[in-house]
């Protein structure tokens, strides 16, 4: 059981440098062509659904690592802009002063 549990310990982080060192895949439906034969005997071959034709696919940790940044990249910007228009709400509320 310890043997499991320190080959577990060693393998994710292998497996996470692996990630960032190659984020992609072969695409295991088209085996990295990005098409598929035709399901009939002689239509042409068909763009591949699960890769968009590209023929790779991103692993798993490439993917949540991809979806945190763009999930805090949006977070950012909507914060930004509700910064901007409270602000420009604020300059808009603000009584002006008269100078006489």
């Amino acid at each position: 059981m310890t043997i499991l549990i320190l080959a577990i310990l060693i393998g994710l982080p292998v497996y996470g440098g692996l990630c960032l060192i190659q984020p992609t895949k072969a695409c295991r439906r088209c085996g990295g062509w990005g098409s598929k034969p035709g399901r009939r005997r002689r239509s042409p071959r068909r763009h591949c659904a699960r890769c968009d034709g590209t023929g790779r696919r991103f692993r798993v940790p490439a993917r949540i690592a991809h979806r945190i940044r763009g999930a805090m990249r949006r977070h950012a910007t909507l914060t930004a802009r509700a910064a901007a228009r409270a602000a420009e709400a604020g300059r808009a509320a603000a009584p002006r002063s008269e100078t006489r």
